[in-house]
């Protein structure tokens, strides 16, 4: 089974990662997933890293190809026909990828159950959301 990322699942522009960040969104401790339903049947996938994680280039550039092979390797836990957005938070720069990865299929999995038992529109409770910081 193929499991790349083909261009057809990234966001590619800024309107596309504006409107998904203007949705829903779930936080963990390194990262935040942000997400919306999409007219696309397939998941399409955005990731930030920001200068607040690193100052250095490689590090944020790390970061987002674990992202990139977290999403290859888990498109299956995610209902089909949604845009997401993968943000570093600053204690990413200093984690692993096992944290990382278990830290992001947990929400993957939140988002999910969210998702499948109470529509799209209702995926994640406005009380378990975090919007300051």
């Amino acid at each position: 089974m193929d499991r790349r990322l083909r261009k057809s699942e990234r966001l590619r522009n800024n309107t596309d990662y504006q409107r998904v960040i203007r949705r829903k969104r779930i936080f963990g401790r390194c990262l935040a997933i942000y997400y919306a339903p999409s007219a696309e049947e397939q998941n399409r996938y955005g990731f930030i890293a920001g200068k607040k994680v690193s100052p250095r280039a490689v590090v944020r550039n790390r970061i987002k190809r674990y992202f990139k092979e977290i999403c290859r390797n888990s498109k299956d836990l995610t209902p089909a026909g949604f845009d997401l957005v993968f943000r570093a938070l600053p204690p990413a720069g200093k984690a692993s990828y096992k944290e990382i990865e278990d830290e992001a299929l947990g929400l993957l999995e939140k988002i999910r159950s969210g998702c499948t038992a109470g529509g799209a529109d209702k995926a994640i409770p406005e009380s378990s959301l975090t919007d300051s910081r």
